[in-house]
């Protein structure tokens, strides 16, 4: 596409041209854009971080000024062999343990990791503990997600593990 001549630079004879003009949408988009974005809730501004369904949107995080965000945050599983604690806030972690394994849970940034120590270990973070992770957050709503988010991702992994053979 030719520029659109507008003026030759009589000294060096270099053609200018000059800029198309922006359309009115467009000027009114970018209006909005940098001078009025900030103001917009942030749920609106991203609803899909705030969305519950962790499974397919991504964390439901806490609020981070809010005092109780820790309270949301802490819970335990304790059902079929699964006794487990977990709490805090960047990062929502916990330890327990699976069918007598010792077990830790980690959830920060942007995902989540689940580890399970070997028959007769005591540490679940070591080299040859089974490990399973997903990584579906917003950064950093990982690390603020709510208790029942936590509990169904645990139950997730342990239903992994167990359908692995329980290496």
């Amino acid at each position: 596409m030719e520029p659109i001549v507008t003026k030759v630079n009589e000294k060096d004879g270099v053609i200018t041209a000059e800029p198309r003009k922006l359309t009115r949408w467009l000027t009114l988009k970018l209006r909005f854009r940098y001078l009025y974005w900030q103001r917009v809730p942030q749920i609106l501004r991203h609803p899909v971080e705030y969305a519950y369904d962790h499974v397919v949107n991504g964390a439901r995080p806490v609020k981070t000024g809010k005092v109780d965000a820790y309270k949301e945050a802490q819970g335990e599983l304790v059902e079929d062999g699964i006794n487990i604690q977990f709490g805090g806030a960047c990062p929502v972690q916990g330890e327990g343990t699976v069918d007598g394994r010792q077990v830790y849970y980690r959830s920060r940034g942007s995902g989540w990791q689940f580890h399970v120590a070997p028959e007769g270990a005591a540490d679940a973070l070591g080299d040859d503990a089974w490990c399973f992770e997903e990584y579906r957050y917003h950064w950093p709503d990982g690390g603020w997600v709510h208790a029942d988010v936590s509990v169904a991702c645990i139950r997730r992994a342990v239903g992994m593990w167990r359908s692995a053979g329980r290496p």
